[in-house]
């Protein structure tokens, strides 16, 4: 836990650089374990390794969410859910829940793009609400900046990065997502997150 300034009452902020999360208690004392502690990091076996190249069938990724209302007894969905096919028209290679999928392809930035389950489902909450979103990364430190809960349905300029937990201005006002670093959106960037062809 590190120190990253003082709170609006004049008392130290604490920041767990390990987990990405706050770590300031009641008061502003330093907690001995930061909120995200409990959070389990994603691991290789839970991401999906996506080369767009070689599903000309069509792609198509979602924030994948509990249902509002279930008879049955399944396991809850959450993550990223997947439906790829090779072929138009042909069965999905795909129709599985990831917690990210790292999307590579001829269309998409060098290295590519990797998209966590919480970039999915804020980008859903963005766009459900009729929010564009921007790639932003922290002046400090160049951390991908992500907004969550209520900075995902308002634009603002003043963030506040996750990598070093420090705040920092934009350039201009709006709402940051890591999935807008496709600078150039394509036309299967859509509500979904990605559609290419008809999944």
């Amino acid at each position: 836990m590190t120190a990253v300034g003082l709170r609006r009452d004049g008392r130290t902020r604490y920041w767990c650089l390990a987990h990405k999360a706050d770590a300031t208690g009641k008061y502003g004392r330093k907690l001995s374990v930061c909120r995200g502690a409990g959070i389990e990091p994603i691991s290789e076996e839970e991401t999906l390794a996506l080369n767009l190249d070689q599903f000309a069938g069509g792609v198509a990724l979602w924030g994948a969410v509990p249902p509002v209302y279930d008879t049955t007894r399944l396991p809850l969905d959450r993550g990223i859910h997947v439906h790829a096919r090779e072929i138009p028209g042909g069965d999905k290679v795909h129709d599985t829940t990831f917690r990210a999928v790292k999307v590579t392809g001829g269309k998409l930035p060098p290295g590519g793009l990797m998209i966590s389950e919480l970039d999915a489902v804020y980008y859903m909450v963005s766009s459900v609400f009729g929010f564009g979103i921007r790639f932003i990364e922290c002046s400090l430190c160049g951390y991908p900046h992500l907004d969550k809960d209520w900075f995902a349905v308002h634009p603002h300029r003043r963030h506040l990065c996750a990598g070093c937990g420090r705040h920092f201005r934009d350039t201009a006002t709006g709402i940051g997502n890591p999935i807008g670093s496709c600078k150039e959106p394509p036309v299967w960037l859509r509500v979904s997150l990605f559609r290419l062809g008809g999944p």
